[in-house]
């Protein structure tokens, strides 16, 4: 059946969250094109009283144990080697993208997704999980989520399923995302008015807007360094799918 994200559905899960407060850490592996390199990184995601945090960790930090009580042991730098973020609230999802080495804030809806809910269930880190699918920007991806920890958040952009998610993969085996640490504490960080700081004297664009300015900025540069080839008796094009990360489209 169809499962497609509504705002009332969120606000359930908020009245849970005050219950539910935790950190859980993911292994990102992914290969977006046969011509780009693959990259394994590790991300965290903050479950707070009324919002998430995703955070790709700088590499310093990278190996990160998980203590007896279930929280963490980790040191978290204001500014990491990574500055984008996806944060996601009980009416958007924000995340700080990249444009060439300047970071835009981007704003979406959170019915971004239409999630199918299928029949297949499998086990992660002693979690029943179950399968759903949804396409998105140009891919289609699988989720497994866990109705034993009710919160509807995940990694990345992704949320909106009766469950945390832990682990998602796309069709094409270019991507995957997997927890590699149970639902813990958080740790010892401050996370007073994250929220605040990380939205505070930041222009917000809607997605369709930074898409053009992308666009835009890639064409340019494409445009450059056809120039700096063509000095040199080098023809240089470029075709297809714009390397966006996870999401892409044609040109």
């Amino acid at each position: 059946m169809k499962y497609s994200v509504i705002l009332l559905f969120v606000l359930v899960f908020c009245n849970l969250f005050s219950q539910n407060k935790g950190t859980i850490l993911y292994e990102e592996d992914f290969q977006l094109s046969e011509k780009s390199y693959p990259v394994n990184r590790t991300a965290a995601l903050y479950v707070l009283d009324s919002f998430s945090y995703y955070k790709r960790l700088p590499k310093d930090i990278q190996k990160v144990k998980q203590n007896e009580e279930g929280g963490f042991i980790m040191t978290i730098k204001p500014e990491g080697e990574d500055k984008s973020f996806v944060l996601v609230n009980d009416s958007l999802i924000y995340t700080n993208y990249s444009l060439l080495r300047n970071y835009m804030l981007v704003k979406d809806s959170l019915n971004i997704y239409e999630w199918e809910l299928l029949n297949e269930r499998k086990e992660i880190l002693g979690y029943n999980c179950l399968k759903a699918k949804t396409t998105f920007r140009g891919r289609t991806y699988y989720a497994f989520y866990t109705p034993e920890i009710p919160i509807p958040y995940g990694p990345w952009k992704f949320q909106g399923l009766p469950g945390l998610i832990l682990e998602v993969t796309d069709s094409e085996n270019r991507i995957k995302i997997a927890a590699i640490s149970n639902y813990g504490k958080l740790p010892e960080e401050n996370f007073n008015d994250l929220e605040k700081k990380l939205l505070k004297k930041k222009k917000v664009l809607e997605w369709d807007e930074y898409k053009k300015k992308y666009v835009k900025a890639y064409k340019n540069h494409h445009k450059n360094m056809k120039s700096k080839f063509s000095t040199l008796g080098v023809k240089f094009e470029y075709k297809g799918n714009i390397p966006m990360g996870f999401e892409k489209f044609s040109y």
